[in-house]
């Protein structure tokens, strides 16, 4: 893996890269956005997995914590372009990875916590990883 963790900078400027781009989605008569976290990659996976954060500050350990990243991007969202816009998150249901992944529990206990964050649900299953290897033994494609 040739990742790092991102400093509270980093973060910060991530969070506004967010909310520009809501807002230019907004300028361009969009009505819909959907924040990609599933199969594996998506920055809000990444924060949400055991897997992928090792941080141990307030955005790493505990549910709670793993979920600010997407709390906030989501609030600073709603805040940029208020109800104009419906936000769609997607997560996978279960990254199928073992103890370490995003389980099934979890992410009912993320939706719980968090059910009134986007207009809409997108649930996945899986990583890409997973996902290729389940259509290619069912199909015997490649």
């Amino acid at each position: 893996m040739q990742a790092r963790a991102l400093s509270k900078t980093d973060i910060t400027d991530l969070r506004r890269w967010f909310v520009n781009a809501a807002k230019r989605s907004k300028d361009a008569g969009f009505d819909f956005i959907n924040l990609y976290g599933a199969h594996g990659f998506g920055i809000f996976q990444h924060f949400l997995s055991r897997a992928t954060n090792q941080r141990s500050d307030e955005y790493g350990g505990s549910l709670e914590n793993r979920s600010r990243f997407a709390n906030e991007v989501i609030g600073d969202i709603r805040d940029a372009v208020g109800d104009t816009m419906a936000i769609a998150l997607r997560v996978s249901l279960d990254e199928s990875i073992g103890k370490l992944g995003f389980s099934n529990a979890e992410v009912r206990e993320f939706v719980e916590m968090n059910k009134d964050l986007p207009d809409i649900w997108d649930q996945a299953r899986g990583t890409w990883e997973v996902s290729w290897l389940s259509y290619w033994l069912r199909t015997g494609q490649k």
